[in-house]
């Protein structure tokens, strides 16, 4: 009779340990593949490099020749989520319905994401006797949606605005020894990433694409010089802004991020880009392509939420 109470009791124990086990395993699959947890604030991912690579130029209104030398490299980058408007704040907050402030929580749907690079390059000409240099400052905005996601990563598309504004100076012109490059593009944009399921290396790969499709661009008249088109009425100054686009233009820029965790103290942030931009405007034939390899790091910065900061992070401020 003991043996069969005491059999009975294993089958039982035996049963409520396969069911608290199933419900584990339920319970973690459910965490796993959940979407972030509603928040009424984003956290801001910063990286910060600094790279050097190489460069190849040629500018035919400056010289014939093409010209190799190296570039450095200053580049800001920027994303965040979106936003979209939280439909359960009044039931939760008891708010009125006349109260003037909208509620907001955060939306992995939509990426938002800029940057801003500046750079610097000397080239020299196959026979090393002459020099051009390069300074540029670019800025990037865009906006993308997100196309999927899951165990494989996230995928984002997206369009964007980008402007250049740059000059090349060469050694050897002396009528004509500087040029300047200013453009205005619409873009298309292509964002990726993945994190490594380690929780001890939990680091992140991001790949981005950009192309510019349709914009304007300044260029001179080939042999024309600047007091001479700075001499004329201001109107033939703007004609000197053509269209840019597909059939006479490629510019395209791809960029490789890998964030490498530094224990719990920081990202340490390894990058590659590759950027081309050719173009023949008012027969003038321009090339720019440049590899440049970066160095720098990441953090996550929580923006000033005001009201929505202080009620959900109540616990986490002192004082």
């Amino acid at each position: 009779m003991k043996l069969q109470k005491l059999s009975i009791c294993l089958a039982l124990l035996l049963a409520i340990g396969s069911s608290a086990e199933a419900q584990i395993k339920q319970l973690a699959s459910e965490l796993l593949s959940r979407e972030p947890r509603l928040t009424s604030y984003n956290l801001q991912q910063r990286s910060y490099y600094i790279g050097v690579g190489g460069l190849l130029l040629e500018d035919r209104y400056l010289s014939p020749l093409r010209y190799g030398g190296y570039t450095l490299s200053y580049l800001a980058e920027r994303m965040r989520y979106g936003y979209r408007k939280d439909s359960l704040v009044r039931e939760r907050e008891l708010l009125p319905s006349w109260w003037p402030t909208t509620s907001r929580v955060a939306d992995t749907r939509w990426l938002h994401h800029s940057v801003v690079a500046l750079d610097y390059g000397q080239t020299l000409n196959p026979a090393n006797n002459a020099s051009i240099r390069r300074l540029q400052l670019r800025l990037e905005r865009s906006l993308m949606c997100r196309l999927g996601s899951g165990v494989w990563g996230r995928l984002y598309v997206g369009a964007g605005v980008t402007g250049g504004l740059g000059t090349l100076y060469s050694s050897r012109n002396g009528n004509n020894p500087a040029t300047a490059k200013v453009d205005l593009a619409l873009t298309a944009n292509v964002h990726y990433g993945y994190q490594l399921p380690w929780r001890r290396f939990p680091a992140r790969v991001r790949l981005s694409s950009r192309m510019d499709l349709l914009g304007t661009a300044f260029a001179q008249e080939f042999g024309e010089n600047y007091y001479e088109l700075y001499e004329r009425e201001h109107r033939q100054t703007l004609d000197r802004f053509r269209l840019i686009h597909l059939g006479n233009t490629l510019a395209h820029q791809f960029r490789l991020a890998i964030d490498i965790p530094v224990w719990d103290y920081g990202h340490l942030s390894l990058g590659y880009r590759a950027q081309v931009r050719q173009w023949t405007l008012n027969h003038t034939y321009n090339s720019q392509i440049d590899h440049t390899f970066y160095f720098g790091v990441t953090t996550y910065i929580k923006p000033m939420g005001g009201r929505r900061l202080l009620t959900d992070e109540r616990s986490l401020i002192p004082l």
